[in-house]
């Protein structure tokens, strides 16, 4: 078995996509976005093929579920029209600024073990000076910037306080209808999907499924 042709598709869908941009038709942060996506399905298919060369299963459930999801987020982005193509992938782009901010300032504030927090908050510094950007200059700047970007993306009249917070808790609720991944399934009619295989894959990614691989399945005497 090989997933080798998928990666060949996929690479070549990403090289056209590239190639039809230029100085006259400029890329936009939703056609990035788009980019990211296809990105990370290659290489975790990549992934895939190097744990099937070396005979090893366990993980490719994870890997999957991952490249479904990767697949309905461009498949909701690609739905609709230019207007909305352009405000779900720039949600999805200014998600991900938010959370590997939040990500990168969490890290620090745990002092993780083995690792110098101080080095750490200067490098992350550095980095975001060297980005000379007007809005911000510090990481707590960066995220309130790109929070700000994000929520511009929603539908928000007359929404406030909990029922807000709720809309823009997933990238993809642009209308507040959409408040989990289950619905976003459902909308675009992929609903058999999640239930045979998403919801299923979800043990593997949480850990619960080490009886069925047999980790423990074989003590005896359980109470």
């Amino acid at each position: 078995m090989t997933v080798t042709p998928l990666v060949n598709q996929f690479d070549a869908i990403e090289k056209y996509f590239l190639n039809s941009f230029s100085e006259y038709r400029k890329m936009g942060l939703h056609h990035i976005a788009m980019i990211l996506i296809l990105d990370g399905m290659i290489e975790k298919f990549k992934s895939i093929e190097v744990l099937l060369d070396n005979r090893q299963i366990d993980g490719i459930n994870i890997l999957e579920r991952s490249i479904l999801e990767s697949s309905v987020s461009l498949n909701y982005i690609l739905e609709s029209t230019h207007k909305y193509a352009r405000q779900r992938g720039r949600a999805f782009y200014f998600n991900n600024k938010v959370q590997s901010g939040k990500k990168a300032k969490a890290i620090i504030n745990q002092h993780p073990f083995g690792l110098d927090a101080d080095e750490l908050r200067l490098q992350l510094k550095y980095v975001i000076e060297k980005q000379h950007h007007p809005n911000y200059d510090n990481i707590d700047g960066y995220i309130t910037y790109y929070k700000s970007m994000y929520e511009q993306c929603f539908n928000l009249v007359d929404v406030t306080g909990k029922e807000r917070k709720n809309q823009i808790k997933n990238w993809f609720n642009q209308n507040g209808s959409l408040k989990s991944i289950y619905h976003l399934f459902c909308y675009l009619g992929r609903e058999d999907e999640y239930r045979v295989f998403y919801a299923n894959a979800s043990m593997d990614v949480h850990g619960a499924n080490v009886i069925s691989n047999g980790i423990i399945g074989s003590v005896k005497n359980l109470v």
